[in-house]
């Protein structure tokens, strides 16, 4: 029988996991989420997740946004040796040039004090909202014309990136490659508001089916309190009900209470999921 010196010493540390070590780790691979999952993000972003071969435990590391410069745990597959690995993948990611990682905890659910063991502070939480059909708000009269977005031109997902990099905090902000990624997207639309054929808010929604969600709304902040929030939220939520769905939901941060009281006045109540957290660690201070 295997000893717990045999698992686990300080000469035997985390070391970088990649596809061969999959074929060591299949019989004792018990994560919720799918081996092929975790290999297909392994392939995808080679050199950043971590494992311990002795106890056939490991980090898997992905990406956040599709943005160069952060990583994200998408699951922890250890009993014995969380905070190690948990702490290794950080320094790997540090090692590779990132400024920082996290951990979405609708992806792995831990104990708050193996994240802060490990390194990794509590950054935010996210609030789940729903409206349903029978409570959806008039669309009323916008402040501005809103207008479709074609993601596919590379002039509509600049002025994207700039809306959304001057709305949002550093960790929300989404990369180009996101924005390319979404927009073409089939189940994805992209409307927005112009002053003077300048960008200075959006929306972005999606439909699975008879649910629809409100995935993006940013203003620029020189444009904020002028109701073009409530605009985009009553458009996006009348253009899902065009396109076919009885309920609409969207997110908001735990703290954001301008975003949770516009919601509220337009019908939106907390889901029964629970609201999720968002632990990491940042390399460069933002």
């Amino acid at each position: 029988m295997m000893a717990i010196s045999d698992i686990w010493s300080p000469a035997v540390t985390p070391t970088m996991l990649d596809l061969d070590a999959f074929d060591r780790m299949a019989a004792y691979w018990h994560h919720t989420f799918d081996l092929d999952q975790a290999r297909q993000i392994v392939r995808d972003y080679p050199g950043r997740s971590v494992w311990l071969e002795p106890a056939r435990e490991c980090v898997i590391v992905g990406g956040w946004r599709r943005r160069a410069e952060m990583a994200s745990v998408f699951g922890v597959h250890a009993v014995r040796h969380r905070r190690e690995l948990m702490s290794a993948a950080a320094e790997r990611a540090f090692s590779l040039g990132m400024d920082g990682i996290v951990v979405i905890e609708w992806n792995e659910t831990l104990n708050p004090t193996l994240y802060a063991s490990a390194g990794f502070d509590l950054l935010d939480g996210v609030v789940p909202l729903e409206v349903v059909q029978k409570r959806f708000p008039g669309v009323g009269t916008p402040s501005a014309p809103i207008h479709f977005l074609d993601a596919t031109r590379p002039d509509v997902v600049d002025q994207l990136v700039e809306v959304d990099h001057e709305a949002f905090e550093w960790l929300w902000i989404n990369s180009r490659a996101e924005f390319e990624h979404y927009g073409a997207s089939p189940e994805v639309e992209l409307w927005g508001q112009f002053d003077g054929g300048r960008l200075i808010s959006y929306i972005g929604i999606t439909t699975y089916g008879p649910w629809g969600h409100i995935d993006r709304l940013a203003v620029r902040p020189a444009w904020q309190g002028k109701r073009l929030g409530d605009d985009l939220t009553r458009f996006g939520i009348h253009r899902l009900a065009e396109l076919g769905c009885a309920t609409v939901g969207l997110s908001t941060q735990v703290n954001n209470w301008r975003s949770q009281r516009l919601y509220s006045r337009l019908g939106f109540k907390r889901t029964e999921s629970d609201m999720y957290r968002i632990y990491g660690r940042m390399f460069v201070n933002r």
